[in-house]
């Protein structure tokens, strides 16, 4: 068992934070932050060309046999995380590359998505709000999608019905489709959430793939998004307290200060751990994957927002400041935080799975 990662992944690694560190300061999430949906869209815009040119596409096409693509996949979702990117890059790549070349036989590959597809998150929070009418291999939904990534501009949406398959709507503007307006702000105004309401909406349908090990694949991207949040939060929390001085000394050598956060660092390498082993199940052991998955976007939904809490107490007064930007992580994690929480009867299943794993009950 390795859990090193593939030099493909190292360079890519590289790559991804050299674009993110050229391009999104904190001073322009803070811009996006303000107007999401206003003259900002250029920069994300940007962004997508500047990604697109780096080619990772080209992991996901020809032979990939022997290779680990979800890897790299695993890696645009924590470098994405990390630098708060503005646009879901991982969910692009797992709906338009990865579900048709590695899930999907030929014979059913997806037709050929927009950019702009979004993917309406496969937890009940969200699919509990919609309702599906299924007939034959179309359907017709109808109900509230919360929380859909730049849902305003999706020119595409996958839906996957359980027990049924993955639907697509790809031409939202001819039906009855519209996003709802907030009244106010998004709370991650990086990547802009919105509810979107769909009457009738005629779906077809994409392909029939293993719809439990989508889902947990999807769960565990979300994870490693939340783990680059959080790896961005530890690195500027120790740098801070390493140069900030408080009666001529750094701040980072009073007890109280190293104490907490010794906590952040256990905290986020608990979360590291618990990922890298679901990114690892995916490609190694797929009958421990549905619960990696479950345990690793639990664990990591739950303490994602309260490392960020840390990291802003950890900086005093300036870490509460709009200008600083710490308030941007704790958005970014709160928000799939609250999206991804599990109803009760996927915490029922999360259990199951940890008793037929442990062969322990689990009351």
């Amino acid at each position: 068992m390795s859990f090193e990662q593939t030099s493909e992944a190292l360079e890519l690694k590289r790559m991804l934070r050299k674009l993110f560190n050229d391009g999104l300061s904190i001073e322009k999430l803070l811009t996006l932050s303000q107007d999401p949906f206003g003259d900002p869209e250029k920069l994300r815009q940007k962004v997508r060309q500047q990604f697109s040119q780096l080619g990772v596409d080209e992991f996901f096409e020809g032979e990939i046999v022997g290779s680990r693509p979800f890897e790299i996949l695993a890696q645009v979702a924590f470098e994405s995380g990390r630098a708060l990117a503005p646009l879901p890059f991982a969910e692009e790549l797992f709906l338009g590359k990865f579900i048709p070349a590695v899930l999907l036989d030929t014979a059913e590959a997806l037709p050929q998505l927009p950019q702009n597809t979004r993917f309406v998150p496969c937890v009940e929070t969200v699919l509990g709000g919609l309702s599906f009418e299924q007939s034959g291999e179309s359907a017709e939904v109808s109900g509230l999608g919360r929380g859909i990534a730049c849902g305003d501009a999706a020119d595409a949406f996958v839906f996957l019905v359980p027990g049924f398959g993955l639907f697509g709507l790809t031409n939202p503007g001819e039906q009855q489709v519209r996003a709802v307006s907030n009244a106010r702000k998004p709370l991650d105004g990086t990547v802009p959430r919105c509810d979107v309401e769909f009457r009738g909406a005629r779906l077809s349908l994409f392909g029939s793939p293993d719809l439990e090990r989508v889902r947990a694949l999807h769960f565990v991207l979300v994870a490693q998004e939340l783990c680059g949040v959080c790896e961005r939060v530890l690195d500027l929390t120790v740098e801070y307290i390493k140069t900030r001085k408080q009666f001529g000394v750094p701040v980072g050598g009073f007890q109280a200060v190293q104490h907490k956060a010794a906590e952040m660092k256990l905290r986020f390498e608990q979360m590291e751990s618990i990922t890298q082993f679901a990114t690892w199940a995916a490609e190694n052991d797929p009958a421990q994957l549905e619960f990696a998955a479950f345990a690793a976007l639990s664990f990591c939904a739950e303490h994602a927002p309260t490392l960020a809490e840390m990291s802003i107490q950890l900086h005093g007064g300036i870490g509460f400041t709009w200008e600083y930007g710490l308030h941007l992580f704790l958005r970014r994690a709160q928000a799939l935080s609250l999206i991804y929480s599990f109803s009760e009867s996927e915490t029922d299943t999360f259990l199951s799975l940890a008793e037929r794993q442990s062969g322990i009950a689990v009351s």
